[in-house]
């Protein structure tokens, strides 16, 4: 089960006692922050989760593996989200039948 906007605004309310419109609100800018943050090539790194970077991928050409077409796809950034080691230690003990 995936947690979606709405589980979060919900577990905002409940958590900071705050309306729906407020969590909303505040889910929506802290979004629109780290999306700005990133669009503009900057590092956003939120402390015990990860952080978000970009990356620079070159040009390559892609066939199409029915039609046998040959793709150009140009240089451009790419998103990624990284997690911190403790996510990652933390997730893997998960997956590995462990409780934390």
């Amino acid at each position: 089960m995936a947690v979606d906007t709405k589980e979060i605004v919900a577990r905002m309310m409940s958590t900071m006692e705050i309306s729906r419109s407020a969590a909303r609100r505040t889910y929506l800018i802290i979004c629109g922050i780290i999306r700005e943050a990133v669009l503009a090539g900057e590092e956003v790194q939120l402390r015990g989760l990860g952080r978000f970077t970009t990356k620079q991928v070159g040009e390559k050409h892609l066939r199409h593996s029915r039609t046998r077409r040959l793709y150009h796809v140009p240089a451009h950034r790419k998103a990624i989200f990284r997690l911190t080691e403790e996510m990652r230690e933390l997730t893997k003990a998960y997956n590995e039948g462990s409780k934390v």
